[in-house]
């Protein structure tokens, strides 16, 4: 019966955030396990809005801002354009 046992005991599970799992709840650190959270959101954050602002410049031709202004002026002066206005820098309702 010894044998039966301790082939079918469950297995220790890894944990996956270790250093959340302690024996006492108060060696957790609260605070600090915050703090080091928003700092490496706020890392994580800027590097993702880097990396969009260079994508988004490379589709900011000048030719195609030209010929998007002409249209939005042209909408709004030829009253073309729904609501809601102005229409610059988005696609308009027409």
């Amino acid at each position: 019966a010894s044998s039966f046992n301790s082939v079918f005991q469950p297995k220790p599970t890894p944990h996956i955030f270790p250093a959340l799992h302690t024996s006492r709840n108060d060696d957790f650190d609260e605070v600090a396990y915050e703090k080091d959270r928003l700092e490496k959101d706020a890392k994580a954050m800027e590097s993702m809005k880097q990396v969009a602002e260079e994508e988004f410049s490379k589709l900011r031709t000048p030719w195609k801002w030209t010929i998007r202004k002409r249209i939005w002026d042209l909408m709004e002066e030829k009253d073309i354009a729904r609501f809601p206005r102005p229409v610059h820098h988005r696609i308009p309702n027409f």
